[in-house]
């Protein structure tokens, strides 16, 4: 019976120790390197500058000589503005078209369930690729009134 115990604390140190990080080879980030028209910072736009992203982070910001790696992929969005780090923080996940539904008739008559279904899906599509995270904050369901 002990040699059993021994064989199954020595199983499961060694399960530990594969599953720590120090034990797995991190997978190389691959680099790309976008290039618009002009990057925005905020305060100034500038002509000639590249986002460098390593992985899901953005590596690098500034002028292009400063920041192209050799390695990186390169992609070109010509007649385009960059905002790198932009965070978008007032959509209304929680409504769709006008065109599809009034809002009267979103808020109303629409399960406040069905509309966060369609907000996470509406999210997945629009903000995770690329993204690190992504949360929604919705108000408390609350009892809607029924038409009689």
């Amino acid at each position: 019976m002990h040699r059993m115990q021994r064989m199954l604390r020595a199983a499961a140190a060694l399960a530990l120790l594969s599953a720590t990080p120090a034990a797995q080879t991190p997978p190389t980030a691959e680099v790309i390197v976008l290039r618009p028209a002009r990057v925005f910072d905020g305060d100034v736009m500038h002509e000639g500058w590249v986002v460098r992203v390593r992985g899901a982070r953005i590596d690098a910001v500034g002028p292009a000589d400063s920041v192209l790696s050799p390695s990186a992929r390169l992609v070109n969005l010509p007649g385009t503005t960059l905002t790198p780090g932009l965070i978008e923080g007032h959509s209304h996940v929680l409504l769709h078209a006008y065109s599809e539904a009034s809002w009267v008739d979103q808020v109303s008559r629409e399960g406040f369930g069905l509309r966060v279904a369609r907000a996470t899906i509406t999210c997945a599509r629009r903000f995770w690729p690329g993204s690190r995270s992504f949360a929604i904050s919705a108000p408390k369901a609350r009892a809607m009134p029924t038409s009689s």
